[in-house]
């Protein structure tokens, strides 16, 4: 399983395990780790991405905060990325 698949599905798997969207005092989604060495930081964040998208509408009624905080190989296209979500998503 790539780094984009393997995101993707832990941040869909709310429903199973219960990751305090149901809990309206959450407030930020931390999503950081150290300097990558040779992962693609950009390609692992498609991941992210397109599961956050999943979520649009229950990170919207939670008012959800997402800060992100990722170096290594193609970080900057992957920042780029996640700062391009968080306006598709307060623009909506």
């Amino acid at each position: 399983m790539c780094n984009v698949d393997l995101w993707s599905e832990i941040i869909r798997s709310d429903e199973e395990d219960g990751d305090g969207f149901r809990d309206v005092s959450l407030l930020a989604l931390l999503i950081g780790g150290g300097i990558a060495n040779f992962t693609d930081v950009a390609a692992t964040f498609n991941g992210i991405i397109r599961a956050l998208r999943e979520k649009e509408t229950r990170l919207k009624a939670s008012r959800m905060h997402i800060y992100v905080r990722r170096g290594g190989p193609n970080y900057q296209t992957g920042l780029a990325r996640m700062r391009a979500l968080g306006e598709e998503l307060c623009s909506s």
